[in-house]
């Protein structure tokens, strides 16, 4: 695409993204080039929506990966509607755990998006416009989960500096962590994020100039060489490196604070440092769980395509299909996050029982079938002793 004139039709079939993978000297080729290729490989575009569904139905990483965005979304509106009801819902933390909880919402929605978006609107199928539009859903839902991913990566390190904070300077707590501060910073975050998910269609600004003739803005962000997963994969080895250091951190001084605690200082508090200790490390390893093994396997994506492209060709469909299971285990993030950070909250599991308490209250309850009337002396119904209570006649009305 770095030519001054199109070549070839651009209402013709579309090849995969990153076709020239594989090509000699091509030192611009890309290493999610099985992710994001022509899906239409998956979901063939012949046939109808009821065709294209049935094989999604039988395609166990799309159902796991569609099964885990929606529990994510279910599992942290939960998590919203307990921040919701909390006493301490406007407090920095708080903050912070909302923005956590609606960027996961965002890659549970966006994973869904991407799905559904496969069955009814594939790729390469239809007329001009239609190709186009398809094009431009892709593209746009691929910058969204590549946002909502970064944004969370943002929230987790964000999420850190306020544990450490929290625990190696106390005192200096308000002023550091206010309430200014934490909206500004939160901002950022965002702001942040979708410059790095929408970087792709940033990129293509140039190339467009040279091929607006012959190709839409979106056809041009399609087959561009750049992708914005480049940047995520940058934050989450960079958020990774800042994590571990900030709870090894946090891990040391509340161990140590354990051990003063057993030598007779202020035993009480020794519960809460042990639990502090267990959610950290549970932060920690769940974050490496989940998002080291495909930050690892991209990195050797991208020497082993530098180094040898043909050795990847001969093994396409396997690493496609590792590669589709190790971004379910990413998703598995999404939903450890509301069961870490608020399940293991006190403040959090009150506001969730006050949830539910509330949503008891509002079901209507059924009216008893019948009603149960004592008649005799006023002054005998008004007492328990059981000689009085036998003298009076017992009426049921039924209502």
């Amino acid at each position: 695409m770095g030519g001054s004139m199109c070549t070839g039709n651009s209402s013709s079939q579309p090849q995969p993204r990153l076709s020239a993978i594989g090509s000699e000297g091509d030192d611009n080729a890309s290493y999610d080039y099985f992710r994001y290729a022509d899906y239409s490989a998956d979901y063939p575009p012949s046939g109808d929506e009821t065709s294209r569904l049935r094989l999604l139905l039988h395609n166990p990483h799309e159902l796991i990966a569609l099964s885990l965005g929606l529990t994510a979304v279910l599992l942290n509106v939960l998590s919203l509607l307990a921040i919701r009801h909390s006493c301490e819902r406007l407090s920095t933390h708080f903050r912070l755990l909302t923005s956590l909880a609606l960027s996961d919402i965002l890659i549970g929605l966006s994973v869904t998006m991407h799905i559904v978006n496969k069955v009814v609107n594939p790729t390469g199928v239809g007329t001009h416009d239609e190709r186009v539009f398809a094009r431009c859903a892709f593209v746009f839902i691929k910058a969204l989960n590549s946002t909502s991913l970064n944004v969370t990566l943002l929230n987790l390190v964000g999420m850190a500096t306020d544990h450490y904070v929290a625990i190696i300077r106390p005192l200096h707590y308000p002023t550091l962590m206010s309430r200014t501060r934490a909206n500004f910073v939160i901002a950022v975050f965002w702001a942040v994020a979708v410059v790095l998910g929408f970087s792709d269609f940033l990129s293509g600004f140039t190339q467009y100039q040279l091929m607006r003739l012959c190709l839409s803005y979106c056809d041009v962000v399609w087959y561009s060489s750049y992708q914005e997963e480049y940047t995520v994969f940058a934050v989450a080895l960079l958020s990774l490196v800042v994590m571990v250091v900030t709870y090894t951190r946090i891990y040391v001084k509340v161990r140590q604070r354990g051990l003063h605690f057993s030598n007779g200082a202020r035993k009480s508090s020794m519960p809460n440092s042990r639990r502090a200790l267990v959610t950290t490390l549970l932060i920690l390893g769940c974050f490496a769980l989940c998002w080291l093994p495909n930050c690892l396997f991209q990195i050797v994506m991208v020497i082993s395509v530098k180094v040898d492209p043909t050795s990847v060709e001969k093994v396409l469909y396997t690493l496609y299909t590792a590669d589709q299971y190790l971004y379910d285990l990413l998703l598995v993030n999404a939903l450890a996050d509301p069961i870490i950070y608020c399940v293991r909250m006190h403040d959090i599991r009150s506001g969730c029982r006050m949830m539910f308490r509330r949503a008891a209250c509002r079901v209507p309850q059924k009216p008893p079938d019948t009603c149960t009337i004592l008649l005799g002396d006023r002054s005998c119904r008004e007492r328990s002793d059981s000689t009085c209570l036998s003298k009076l006649t017992v009426v049921t009305v039924r209502t």
